[in-house]
């Protein structure tokens, strides 16, 4: 976009708070007291984020983003961007994980499968964008055992949980603590539980700042993986988790 100054790092945090109210208009108050920012700097960078085409006054002391801007951003998605950024790093590590790779993200309480990566002649029926349970997965319940509290227990009180195997956790509390397990020991494991002959490891995928976006996986149909291959795969994937979320 046109403009003579380039914005700083704290001009752009200002213009992703301003792209997170959804269309309110953010007053120059508001602005500095979310940033904690002094009037005269403020205005500073407003006034370079208009100079340089990405946000517009509608009146007098409120700033919105500029609609050229923000069409410029349809051609994105989120799901795209993370696929495009954890696919190459986890083809990158398939041949040192027999496994079956996948990235995946949390939404509408599922698991949606972003990115898979195969070097291994399991025929797994996972496929990209599909959506698989979250309780009774390993990236679910990587993903799930990061959600706040108050989100978590909305999960575990509104949702189904069938039992797909022999192995399916399926009452809450149940799920709980094997989330609280999860969640200390810093991996997830599916042992059969969405599939009798499917065993999966996951780790999250987090940003510099410490917020849970997805989670990566190895899954096979070997027993190796639970005993001898385990601990090697768990590295292996939270190096392949760090380089996504330095990406992030």
């Amino acid at each position: 976009m046109p403009g003579a100054d380039v914005p700083t790092g704290k001009a752009l945090h200002l213009l992703q708070d301003i792209i997170a109210l959804q269309g309110t208009p953010f007053s120059a108050r508001e602005c500095s007291d979310r940033l904690g920012m002094p009037t005269p700097n403020l205005y500073r960078h407003l006034q370079v984020l208009m100079a340089s085409g990405y946000l517009v006054r509608p009146r007098r002391g409120q700033y919105l983003p500029h609609p050229q801007f923000l069409s410029s951003l349809q051609a994105y998605s989120a799901h795209g961007v993370l696929k495009a950024i954890a696919k190459p790093l986890l083809e990158a590590a398939a041949p040192k994980i027999p496994a079956t790779l996948h990235f995946g993200v949390f939404e509408n309480d599922m698991v949606t499968y972003l990115v898979k990566v195969d070097s291994t002649k399991d025929a797994l029926f996972t496929e990209e964008s599909i959506q698989l349970e979250a309780y009774c997965s390993a990236i679910g319940k990587v993903l799930l055992a990061a959600l706040p509290k108050r989100d978590l227990d909305a999960y575990l009180a509104d949702a189904d949980f069938p039992r797909l195997t022999d192995n399916t956790l399926t009452a809450p509390e149940e799920i709980r603590r094997e989330l609280t397990l999860t969640k200390r020991r810093g991996y997830g494991i599916d042992n059969r539980e969405i599939d009798e002959d499917l065993i999966c490891l996951a780790v999250p995928v987090s940003t510099k700042d410490g917020d849970v976006v997805g989670a990566v996986s190895a899954a096979s149909r070997s027993v190796d993986l639970m005993s001898t291959r385990r601990k090697r795969t768990i590295g292996d994937l939270r190096t392949v988790a760090q380089k996504i979320g330095n990406l992030l």
